[in-house]
């Protein structure tokens, strides 16, 4: 078992994977993350179904997720 401290203002996010809890003074930082996160997995879902293959080409993120993103933003679909 692990202890952490969560102070009033701290946000505590979980999902399948696990919970974490997010001080207070970064939850902005961290939510703004997770928004450009959730675009990039949009554009690797959306690719996938356009051309079928394995997604491993694009996890974990690198440089062809990099690019593949930047396409997507440059013609407006994201």
């Amino acid at each position: 078992m692990w202890w952490v401290v969560v102070r009033p203002g701290d946000a505590i996010v979980g999902d399948e994977d696990g919970v974490v809890v997010v001080p207070s003074i970064m939850c902005e930082r961290v939510l703004e993350i997770a928004a450009e996160r959730e675009k990039i997995e949009r554009v690797i879902k959306l690719e996938l179904r356009k051309n079928p293959g394995s997604p491993g080409k694009y996890y974990p993120f690198n440089e062809n997720t990099k690019k593949l993103f930047e396409e997507y933003k440059s013609r407006g679909e994201v």
